[in-house]
């Protein structure tokens, strides 16, 4: 048996289930025919035309596939249990194939890659998606164009309504998008970057601190908590040659931006929440932070940082780090530089 996915082998029982019939073959082969080609076709050579962009390989897409199978594992589970499942083998299906394509359009560059899906299926999968299939072409790229969009515009509002289906069939098509939506927002961690790249100084200044937060985020879905953890991992080097205020300044810079992300994780997991109605709900992210200096733990310590959806009646709503004074930026250096200057 192929080495698949734990969600590709999902799609597989479930189609089969759904169809008992050549139907369920014909899917799963139209879905690896088109993984095969673009991973062996296209995707490798986006690193050639972005070579400053955190890693969108073979990769990034198993990890984005993974990560959907995690917010609804359990739900399936259910769903092949079931004989009125909620998730089918055709949602399965479409899952996978808008997982597969949604950053496809990087290969033309990164501006506006969401909006260059189409455009890549037609010319390089014409032959897979023709015929009665020729309009799946179109449910993938509008699904797939959804994961990311300008700041503020509600990218699965357009989807919400729509009752679509494929061959006849129904597909939850406004929760699938926003299943691969938050699992490709999740997609981060040291995979996603070189250590060698940025230790030689190879990345461009505006990229590299994506690059050193994908060298300390780890994310864990815990889905059956309907919790999601992160770790972040602060390593700070330090050698004779290094000054200390540009050491304080990088640690400043990348704390902000560490800060800017779980802000923005976490409304993209309310904006998950909302739109993908066949999953239980993420209730919580759990945020750790964790100080190293050159790989040694140093004594500074933060409590983790809970966000969730927990509204006192009568209390504001604040940004997270109006009830956490001690993740003020300020005063964690402040404590770090103690920690790791005081015996330079």
């Amino acid at each position: 048996m192929a080495n698949h996915l734990d969600l590709e082998e999902a799609m597989i029982k479930a189609l089969e289930k759904q169809y008992k019939s050549d139907k369920a073959d014909a899917f799963q082969a139209r879905y690896f025919a088109a993984k095969a080609k673009l991973f062996n076709d296209i995707l490798r050579w986006i690193r050639s035309n972005e070579p400053n962009l955190s890693d969108h390989s073979e990769q990034h897409i198993e990890n984005v596939l993974n990560n959907a199978y995690k917010l609804i594992s359990t739900e399936i589970d259910e769903s092949l249990d079931s004989e009125n499942p909620i998730i089918t083998g055709l949602d399965l299906y479409f899952l996978c194939q808008v997982c597969l394509f949604h950053d496809v359009g990087n290969f033309y560059g990164r501006k506006s890659h969401n909006q260059k899906i189409s455009e890549i299926i037609n010319k390089a999968f014409g032959d897979l998606f023709d015929g009665e299939h020729k309009r799946e072409r179109r449910l993938i790229a509008e699904a797939g164009r959804a994961h990311t969009g300008k700041e503020g515009k509600d990218t699965l509002l357009d989807l919400f309504n729509k009752n679509e289906h494929i061959q006849g069939d129904h597909i939850h098509y406004c929760a699938i998008a926003a299943i691969v939506r938050f699992a490709d927002e999740l997609a981060e961690g040291p995979q996603r970057t070189s250590a060698f790249m940025l230790d030689e100084d190879k990345f461009s200044s505006d990229s590299k601190i994506f690059h050193k937060y994908a060298t300390c985020t780890h994310i864990k879905i815990d889905s059956p908590n309907q919790r999601i953890s992160i770790s972040y991992e602060f390593n700070i080097e330090i050698s004779s040659s290094d000054n200390e205020d540009e050491i304080k300044k990088e640690l400043k810079d990348l704390l902000a931006f560490t800060y800017s992300r779980i802000s923005k994780l976490d409304q993209e997991r309310k904006y998950y929440n909302y739109y993908a109605k066949i999953s239980r709900p993420i209730r919580e992210v759990q945020v750790i932070f964790n100080f190293q200096k050159d790989d040694y733990d140093i004594e500074f310590k933060l409590d983790p940082l809970i966000l969730n959806d927990l509204i006192v009646p009568g209390n504001s709503h604040h940004f997270f780090l109006e009830n956490r004074v001690d993740l003020d930026i300020e005063t964690v250096l402040a404590h770090i530089s103690n920690e790791i200057f005081a015996t330079e």
